[in-house]
């Protein structure tokens, strides 16, 4: 939200105290910087059926798919992970199985 991750305590103690008050989103929240942001927005948008408007993308950080991630993109085209198709870019069925895979060849 607003370009900011909130992450919970990972101690359930902890969490049980926080909850009774909201001061924890204040003290676990990360402020994501524009590379962090392009990251999200592809491992997010790439969970979802019809994928990535390049489009989309283009208009939020001013600059295209293809400049930031087009080679890694390709390769994954190669190898029928991902499809593109008009201004879409999405998992194929073989690409879900391992998104994990796809995700971290894209941004690497």
């Amino acid at each position: 939200m607003d370009n900011v991750r909130y992450k919970n305590t990972d101690d359930l103690q902890e969490y049980l105290k926080q909850a009774e008050s909201l001061r924890f989103l204040q003290e676990n929240r990360e402020v994501l910087s524009v590379k962090e942001q392009m990251e999200e927005y592809i491992f997010l948008g790439l969970r979802k059926m019809k994928g990535i408007s390049c489009r989309a993308y283009q208009d939020i950080f001013g600059k295209t798919l293809k400049e930031c991630y087009g080679e890694n993109i390709e390769r994954m085209v190669q190898e029928g992970l991902l499809a593109m198709e008009g201004d879409f870019v999405r998992l194929t069925l073989k690409g879900i199985d391992v998104s994990n895979y796809v995700f971290a060849r894209i941004l690497n």
